[in-house]
């Protein structure tokens, strides 16, 4: 029976760990959006994973030889519960397909919440409670504020879905 697993990849090689795994004859699936990049004046669009460093294999680990996947370029190891594989139920990998384009890449919120300069609290993590203002969009997923800690403020990245308006 065939499931989908996880393999953690090397740094920025999840392209290099699919194609390797590919070309084993392994089924994979790396959800991307577009990010905005600008250099030099200029702005383009680049291919980014959704998951940094992950990404999704089908297999049949009675059937393969599912150890391999360990020793593939571009991955450090597979997601293991024990000394299995850990499985992701396929509702999953077909709710994220749902979400993507004609081109295959993730369609993100675009629309912007928050203005430099807004005010904002942190609602999660080890900065929970904290206010400071709102900075910068780092990506689609991610957000710069500036907390007031350590005598000054300090640009730290967060979560959008962490902070939220101070009113």
């Amino acid at each position: 029976m065939t499931n989908w697993y996880v393999a953690y990849t090397h740094a920025r090689s999840e392209a290099k760990a699919q194609l390797n795994l590919e070309h084993q004859g392994f089924r994979t699936y790396l959800p991307r959006f577009l990010k905005e990049r600008r250099h030099a004046r200029r702005v383009d669009s680049v291919a980014m994973p959704l998951f940094q460093r992950y990404i999704f294999i089908q297999m049949d680990i009675a059937k393969t030889r599912w150890r391999a996947v360990q020793s593939t370029f571009g991955i450090q190891n597979l997601v293991c519960n024990g000394d299995m594989p850990a499985t992701i139920d396929e509702d999953i990998i077909l709710e994220i397909r749902k979400r993507e384009n004609d081109a295959g890449f993730l369609q993100v919120e675009s629309s912007p919440c928050h203005k430099k300069g807004d005010e904002i609290r942190v609602s999660a993590g080890p900065f929970a409670n904290l206010e400071g203002l709102f900075d910068a969009y780092s990506d689609a997923l991610r957000v710069t504020v500036l907390l007031n800690i350590l005598g000054g403020s300090v640009p730290v990245k967060l979560l959008k879905n962490q902070v939220h308006p101070t009113s």
